[in-house]
Formats: structure tokens, C-alpha cells, sequence
């Protein structure tokens, strides 16, 4: 082995190539895309986009689900009978729900793609959306949380593959700013929403409400999402980006942009336009199946969170989820009683605060934090180091830390 010689790191990846004759750089993409145009990495913007947006706005409508019901435990311990302990038990029952059905479906997602998983979590969460707006018992409250969990799941599981499918590298954080925006949006801004229509028309009608928007999800995913999971042509078809087109003049360069000196070159996609594009019915398809094992896929979410890097994301993302569940529940409990007495809509209001400091961090966690690691990258050679996306985090702990003392502290003193 050579002084230049070293073994490839898991997840490390040429994000910058330098040109030392003009001190020109440029990206290099990745994942690398084929020249196939059917390729999702392939695809025109607002393809990408539109896809993109749809799978938003079920993660917006799925979160919502997920979130509503504490903003009506007010109302609900009179209509229904029950405690808030029992309220508290449903709310456990369905994040139990949440977790074990992201273990259950992501090896069914990687299989049989990610269309099915959408399709199929949106007909659960819209039809346990209208059960449980006619719901009138304990034992219903229950069954109907533990199954509005595993629909919610589904969405989780699938979402963060289409971000994968459809984005490089460096587009990647900003993406997931928009994921992580929805999922807020669901989670608090659309409570806040609930919560006004149930102080007048009662909770049974927010969840007819929310009832008809998934059914009318479910409709337009039927028909309108395409699949983004591709399966290559061939074998080693996908090449590196430095034999583009100006070797091929039968390549169709897309959205690429050439800058001379140090500014970073825009680098686009090359597709063959002699492949041809898949019908409107292939591309609808319910399936698409690969040759994987499914028990050893069952497998790998035990073994990857053994990983140091996957562990501490897990545990990140865990504390965020707990910080989001806490607030909530205690919002419902704290402030419907004395000496706040806040109505149904007041306990929605209380969800706009998180809303807008959930903006600020998704600029911070997203544009912000894919500009740092390609300067990173740029230091590194033109390296990039998964680990580069840890060092923005910084600032956020402190933040969220702190965001939480002063919270728990304003709340108790009741003033």
C-alpha cells in the first residue's frame, strides 16, 4: 500500500473536485447518477419536487393525527368518561406504536418499495382518523391509538428513503430542514388549528376534518405519486460525472452550469435520451420488488444501531421526539387547570411558539448546515465526512437545553 493508498471510510464520499490548472472546483454528485432519465436522481426539479411536496403533505396530515388528541383532553374527559390517566395511557400505547412499526416496516419499504408504504399508510391513518371520531369507549381510545402509531410509522419509514431516492449529498440537509418543518407543522401548527374548530364545533369535528384531508391524500397518492425507488438497467451504468457530456454529444446535460476560477461549478446530470421514458402505468405501479432477504432485512435495524454514528443520531432524534411529546402533554395538563384555565383553542395556541422556533432551526439545520459542509468538504480536499453534519450541532443543545428549563420554570410559577 502506496502513502497515497487509504481505505474508504463507510459514508465518506468526494463531495468537491478541484481543478489545480484553472483553481476551478466543482461537485462531484452522490450518490453518482446513471444515465438513465427514470432515474428519481435523474429528474427534472419540479418532478422531483412535486413528489417531494407530496410526501410533505402527508407528513404533515400523519403528524397531525399523531398530535391532536392531547389538545382535546379537555373535552374529552367530559365526552367520553375518562381520566387523564387513561388519556396518558393511550398517548404511551401509540408511541409504542410509532416505534415498533418503524422496525416492522422499513424492511418491507426497502423490498417492495416506497409507493406501497405511502399508499398503505395513508389508507390506515384515514380510516382510523374516521374511527376515531365516532369512537366512545376506553378500549377503542386504545386500539385506535396503537394503530394511528403504526400508520404514522409507515410515513417516518418512507419519507426519509424519498429524501435519499430523490437528492445528492449536499441538497440532502435542506430537505430534511423541509421533513423536519412539516413534521412541526403537523405537530404543533395544525394542533393549534384543531384546537380553534373543537372549542367550537367540539373534537369529534377536527377529526372529521382531518378525516376528509386523508382520505383526499390517499385519493391523490393513488393517482399522483410515482415510485422512487429505482432498480439499474444494468450492471455498472453509472458512471462518474467526468465523462459528461462533451465526450458523448448524444448525453443531455441537465441544469449544468460552468464558472471559471475559485467559485464552486454547479454540476448537472447527463441522461441518455435514446433510453426510453417508463409509461404513466409503470411508474404507478403498486410494487417494486427486489431481490433482497427479508429476514436479514429484519435484522439490520438491530445490528446498524450498534454503529457509534447511528446511536447518537437515534438518541438525538429521540430527544427531540420526547421533548415534543412532553410539551404537549403537559400544555394539556398544566394549563386546562387553575390558575390558567385555558380553553381548548388557548391549549392550541400554546403550540405556535415551538412553530416558530422550529423555522429559525430548520434554516440553521438546513441551507445553513449543507453550506457548512461543502466548505468543510472544500478544507478536506473535497472529502466529505458524514461526522462534517455534527459540528453545527453545537449551538442547537444549548438552545433546546436551555429552551426546556425555562419553559418548566415559567410554568410552574404560574405567573
Amino acid at each position: 500500500m502506496t502513502s497515497t493508498d487509504r481505505i474508504p471510510i463507510p459514508g465518506e464520499a468526494r463531495l468537491i473536485l478541484v481543478e489545480s490548472a484553472t483553481d476551478a472546483s466543482r461537485f462531484v454528485l452522490q450518490p453518482t447518477p446513471s444515465r438513465d432519465p427514470n432515474e428519481p436522481l435523474n429528474w427534472p426539479t419540479w418532478r422531483k419536487l412535486f413528489n417531494f411536496g407530496l410526501s410533505i403533505a402527508v407528513t404533515v396530515a400523519a403528524f397531525t393525527n399523531v398530535s391532536i388528541q392531547t389538545v382535546f383532553w379537555q373535552q374529552m374527559t367530559v365526552d367520553m368518561g375518562v381520566s387523564i390517566q387513561q388519556l396518558t395511557n393511550a398517548q404511551s400505547a401509540q408511541l409504542a406504536g410509532l416505534a415498533m412499526g418503524c422496525l416492522f416496516f422499513i424492511p418491507l419499504a426497502i423490498k417492495y418499495g416506497r409507493r406501497s408504504s405511502y399508499i398503505v399508510s395513508t389508507a390506515v391513518l384515514a380510516g382510523v382518523s374516521w374511527w376515531t371520531a365516532r369512537m366512545q369507549s376506553y378500549p377503542e381510545l386504545i386500539i385506535t391509538m396503537i394503530i394511528t402509531g403504526l400508520g404514522g410509522a409507515i410515513n417516518e419509514t418512507a419519507v426519509q428513503m424519498t429524501i435519499s431516492d430523490l437528492f445528492f449529498v449536499h441538497h440532502r440537509g435542506s430537505a430534511n430542514a423541509v421533513y423536519f418543518t412539516a413534521v412541526m407543522v403537523g405537530s404543533f401548527l395544525t394542533p393549534m388549528a384543531a384546537g380553534t374548530q373543537a372549542a367550537n364545533q367540539g373534537w369529534r369535528w377536527s377529526y372529521y376534518t382531518l378525516s376528509i384531508c386523508l382520505t383526499i391524500l390517499f385519493v391523490v397518492f393513488i393517482f399522483a405519486f410515482e415510485e422512487t425507488k429505482y432498480i439499474p438497467v444494468s450492471v455498472g451504468e453509472a458512471e462518474n460525472d467526468d465523462a459528461g457530456s462533451e465526450h458523448n454529444p448524444a448525453m443531455k446535460d441537465v441544469d449544468s452550469k460552468d464558472k471559471v476560477g475559485s467559485e464552486l461549478v454547479t454540476v448537472g446530470t447527463h441522461t441518455d435520451p435514446t433510453i426510453p421514458m417508463n409509461s404513466y402505468r409503470q411508474c404507478m405501479r403498486l410494487t417494486t420488488t427486489t431481490s433482497e432477504n427479508l429476514p436479514r432485512l429484519f435484522m439490520m435495524p438491530f445490528h446498524v444501531i450498534t454503529l457509534p454514528h447511528v446511536m447518537f443520531t437515534a438518541l438525538q432524534f429521540a430527544s427531540g421526539v420526547c421533548w415534543l411529546v412532553i410539551f404537549m402533554q403537559i400544555i394539556s395538563i398544566v394549563f386546562s387547570a387553575p390558575p390558567y384555565n385555558f380553553t381548548t383553542a388557548g391549549i392550541g395556541y400554546m403550540a405556535l411558539g415551538p412553530f416558530v422556533g422550529n423555522i429559525f432551526g430548520s434554516i440553521y439545520g438546513g441551507p445553513l448546515a449543507d453550506w457548512t459542509v461543502v466548505r468543510l468538504a472544500r478544507r478536506n480536499g473535497g472529502v466529505y465526512e458524514p461526522e462534517m453534519r455534527l459540528y453545527p450541532l453545537v449551538i442547537p443543545t444549548f438552545f433546546m437545553a436551555g429552551g426546556i428549563i425555562m419553559f418548566g420554570a415559567t410554568a410552574a410559577r404560574a405567573s
